[in-house]
């Protein structure tokens, strides 16, 4: 990150890009990137914006996914004679034991262009 961030024009190397972890959480390491710029304020927004798109694709290119909140809707008739029997229903799965395998987004789009 502080590479990634360190190769922005704009972004000045005295005092250098430094991390700090700030938190240790159930589902996440927060990291704070800092950085100092030696632009005018106007310049300051796209310098930011830039640093945080060169950011994310060099976590993605080392396998690190950016966290997603996600939220699953599982629709189904009530009134089906299934309903209830787990042999033959899952909760909008399939019940033949194979759930689906979680998937990074960086791969899904890297196959969809190709």
């Amino acid at each position: 990150m502080v590479k990634a961030c360190a190769s922005i024009d704009g972004v000045v190397s005295d005092p250098a890009p430094e991390t700090i972890p700030v938190a240790l959480g159930d589902f996440a390491n927060i990291v704070r990137l800092r950085w100092w710029t030696a632009s005018d304020r106007s310049s300051q927004i796209h310098i930011f914006g830039e640093v945080l798109q060169t950011v994310y694709k060099e976590l993605d290119q080392n396998g690190i996914d950016m966290p997603y909140p996600t939220q699953v809707h599982l629709f189904h008739d009530q009134t089906e004679e299934t309903d209830g029997d787990r042999t033959t229903q899952c909760e909008g799965w399939p019940a033949t034991g194979n759930d689906p395998k979680p998937r990074r987004i960086a791969d899904a789009l890297a196959k969809q262009g190709s």
